[in-house]
């Protein structure tokens, strides 16, 4: 598990983001969300683990999702 800060990744990103977006796009991508917001836990697939281990990765698969 990743823990994720909704505040954070906008920051980050320079982009606008709210709990619920951020739980739909990284849902999208097969990751289990869990929290309520503006903190997450994010449980990475199986088949992601190799690819996902740190906060910065989360930030790079929601940055492919907004474009």
């Amino acid at each position: 598990s990743i823990d994720i800060n909704v505040d954070a990744a906008s920051a980050f990103l320079d982009h606008p983001l709210s709990s619920d977006e951020v739980r739909d796009r990284l849902s999208r991508y097969g990751f289990e969300v869990s929290g309520d917001g503006p903190d997450f836990s994010v449980r990475v697939p199986p088949h992601r683990i190799w690819d996902v281990e740190f906060t910065a990765d989360l930030y790079e698969e929601l940055a492919k999702s907004v474009g």
